[in-house]
């Protein structure tokens, strides 16, 4: 599964772009742990975390930490599935058969898209 990171500028022209490419199978399967957390604190939480993780993805980016964008895109991946598998009826095929896109606009808003590659 390929994370894609992009960042505009005041008049959306693309600033920066990065991507990377994580395992979405043992993603899913570590995230299999966090199930419960998720399902307790609801919707409203699990939709939040997924632009809250977008952000650290896209700091990261922005550091040119490698360790720290790693890790982000992990967490915002898991945060995506979680959100989608959860409260949208997304499948792990379906999940699985995506890539993740984080765009970061100049108002602070992260928006998150999840593009079926097939």
């Amino acid at each position: 599964m390929l994370i894609k990171v992009r960042v505009f500028n005041e008049v959306q022209v693309e600033i920066m772009y990065y991507q990377t490419e994580i395992d979405a199978a043992q993603l899913i399967e570590v995230a299999k742990g966090r199930v419960d957390m998720v399902r307790n604190n609801g919707k409203a939480w699990a939709e939040g975390a997924v632009p809250f993780f977008g952000k650290e993805l896209v700091d990261a980016v922005v550091r040119d930490n490698p360790e720290e964008i790693e890790r982000n895109a992990i967490n915002a991946a898991m945060a995506a599935w979680l959100y989608d598998s959860e409260f949208q009826g997304v499948t792990a095929e379906q999940f699985m058969a995506s890539n993740l896109d984080f765009s970061l606009h100049p108002s602070g808003m992260v928006i998150y898209n999840r593009k079926w590659i097939g």
